[in-house]
């Protein structure tokens, strides 16, 4: 998983019953290989500055 952003922003990864799997904070940065269970996952990206900017996502499964 890889996330990067001009402006700070909170990420989370949470299961689809909303327990938080991980929950990385305010950053502009995350690089990070996670295990998770089968099921549904959301990765949560919120901006509480109501600033612009551009944000990159990217997520890649493996078996």
């Amino acid at each position: 998983m890889e996330v990067v952003s001009e402006i700070p922003v909170h990420v989370k990864l949470v299961s689809e019953g909303g327990d938080v799997l991980k929950d990385f904070g305010m950053t502009r940065n995350v690089s990070t290989r996670l295990r998770v269970s089968s099921g549904r996952w959301y990765l949560i990206i919120s901006n509480p500055g109501n600033e612009t900017g551009t944000v990159s996502a990217r997520l890649s499964m493996s078996p």
